[in-house]
């Protein structure tokens, strides 16, 4: 029975294990994009540099990630963007990955909204309201969209 116990403790650590490094991939990546971004030539051409190093949070599959990006200023529009957010879809008031935002809409089929949202992610407090919210972000659904069985009586 020992033994057992040691392997689910060892299964459990692996997976943590596994979220750390998913998340730092992440961050690593979102990392590189911005160095990208901000060293093309053509967007030096379009843009200047507003702001370097702006935090941002966005949870994820694997847990919360944390990143900085830059911000830039268009030369003719004037227009504001965190142009590497945005060669990745990431959009400026986005709190959740999409990947994320399925995981829970797939398990609140299943779940109350709360428990969807504890058992999405371990390392991540989600409430009820933000399953409602991803929920409701998808708007209507064709009733032909879902195949419902009758119930025999």
């Amino acid at each position: 029975m020992a033994n057992h116990k040691d392997i689910s403790e060892f299964i459990l650590n692996t997976e943590k294990m596994l979220n750390d490094i998913g998340i730092q991939i992440v961050q690593k990546t979102l990392k590189t994009m911005d160095c990208l971004v901000k060293q093309d030539n053509l967007r030096k051409e379009k843009s200047t540099v507003q702001r370097k190093a702006d935090k941002k949070n966005i949870a994820t599959i694997f847990g919360e990630v944390n990143y900085k990006r830059t911000y830039y200023k268009n030369k003719k529009t004037g227009e504001y963007k965190y142009l590497s957010d945005q060669r990745l879809g990431i959009d400026i008031h986005d709190r959740l990955d999409s990947s994320l935002k399925a995981k829970l809409v797939d398990e609140a089929i299943e779940s109350s909204h709360r428990k969807s949202g504890q058992i999405t992610v371990d390392s991540i407090y989600l409430t009820n309201q933000t399953v409602m919210n991803t929920i409701r972000e998808l708007g209507d659904i064709a009733n032909n969209s879902v195949n419902i069985t009758q119930k025999r009586k």
